[in-house]
């Protein structure tokens, strides 16, 4: 499923023969899509700074300071795996963009928190999120060009690595809250990625009985002659996995 309608992982999707211009657009696309990925590596990472400042405002157990980290992960299996159904029901621009809010909800709770279950609360919200966008992620990323699926895996690690630089220039004046602030403005970004930029991937209306938007859309991105080319890849791909 990751890997939408290719046989071969990584090399192929819907809109992979495309003009340079509208490639360039789709490139911008698939940037936007892998924030997802940009947010499951930044909140995986930022909590690495936290810890100690945490412990010391609100006077955690270890057993609590654990429990703040390691529930993130607990969230994000629990958001990957509900994130299915949504995004097969409502399209993966939509699901994206409700993990989007999600996250900022989250956020808001962790820098709001004034105890250890307020804290540990926001931090499984950021779970939930952070599990369904990149589990939604590879399959919009399949539908729109194949070969930008390892995307997702850099904008993972860079995540990481943001959240290592964010950690230090925060750290010294032991601003926790500020930390995880930081991870508002992606998530912001990617829900105004999905209101104002994104399309819904191609197969998703074509799945759904409306073939004829999904054809609008890669008429308008690659002009009339080559979106009837892959129209017809589109049904037969969609008819060999029946």
């Amino acid at each position: 499923m990751a890997q939408g309608f290719s046989r071969e992982p990584g090399t192929h999707g819907p809109l992979e023969e495309v003009p340079k211009r509208a490639a360039r657009k789709i490139t911008l696309w698939a940037v936007a899509i892998a924030l997802g990925g940009f947010l499951l590596g930044f909140d995986t990472g930022v909590i690495s700074g936290a810890p100690l400042y945490v412990r010391q405002d609100f006077a955690l157990s270890s057993l609590e300071q654990s429990s703040v980290v390691s529930v993130l992960l607990t969230g994000a299996v629990v958001g990957s795996v509900l994130s299915g159904k949504p995004a097969d029901r409502i399209g993966r621009r939509r699901t994206l963009g409700l993990a989007g809010l999600v996250l900022l909800g989250g956020t808001a709770v962790v820098i709001f928190a004034d105890g250890f279950l307020m804290l540990l609360t926001g931090r499984i919200v950021l779970g939930l999120s952070v599990g369904a966008a990149p589990a939604t992620v590879p399959v919009y990323l399949s539908g729109i060009r194949g070969r930008l699926l390892t995307l997702n895996q850099l904008m993972i690690t860079v995540g990481i690595l943001a959240a290592y630089l964010v950690n230090l220039a925060f750290s010294t004046g032991e601003q926790w809250r500020a930390m995880f602030a930081v991870g508002a403005v992606p998530a912001a970004l990617l829900v105004a990625a999905t209101l104002w930029l994104l399309p819904e991937s191609p197969q998703w209306p074509i799945t759904h009985g409306r073939a004829e938007v999904a054809h609008r859309g890669i008429t308008t991105l690659i002009g009339k002659d080559a979106a009837g080319q892959i129209d017809r890849a589109l049904h037969q791909r969609l008819r060999s996995r029946q």
